[in-house]
């Protein structure tokens, strides 16, 4: 379980945690409560630990859902339960980057890079079905279940 944390330290084990740790909106919760006293030089290492943070679930998310593409997945209904795993990743991070502690600024800035992200997602994903999918239902689906529409 983790606490409201109040210093570096406990921030980094937080984020550390959340690496590993599966979607859980009660963790953004006491995120959200966490204070810190920061200047500018711990701001950029807050800031860099958690743009890591973020760049290690997105990878691990889209890796997965590659993995399932490539396998060549016929069954569509686990496409489409892939599909909104990997949009439901992308909006619990662009929810987790809205810290209480960070200037808005920054949480303008993280929450833009994670749209841009999904926007590139939903792109390729719809280049790539136009070109593999001959029946045009998996590209049917993934404009029908859109990886970019997130909720904030």
């Amino acid at each position: 379980m983790m606490n409201v944390p109040t210093n570096y330290a406990e921030w980094i084990n937080c984020f550390e945690f959340l690496k590993t740790s599966t979607r859980n909106n009660e963790y953004i919760e006491i995120l959200k409560k966490g204070t810190i006293e920061m200047d500018e030089n711990l701001l950029y290492k807050f800031i860099d630990n958690l743009d890591a943070l973020v760049a290690h679930r997105l990878t691990v998310s889209i890796d997965k859902f590659i993995k399932l593409l490539e396998s060549g997945v016929n069954d569509n209904n686990v496409f489409i339960m892939n599909l909104l795993d990997v949009r439901k990743e992308f909006n619990y991070l662009y929810k987790l980057c809205d810290l209480n502690v960070l200037p808005q600024e920054n949480r303008d800035m993280f929450r833009k890079t994670i749209q841009e992200q999904a926007d590139l997602m939903q792109k390729a994903l719809e280049e790539k079905t136009l070109n593999a999918d001959r029946t045009g239902l998996l590209r049917s689906q993934v404009r029908n279940n859109p990886v970019n529409r997130l909720e904030g």
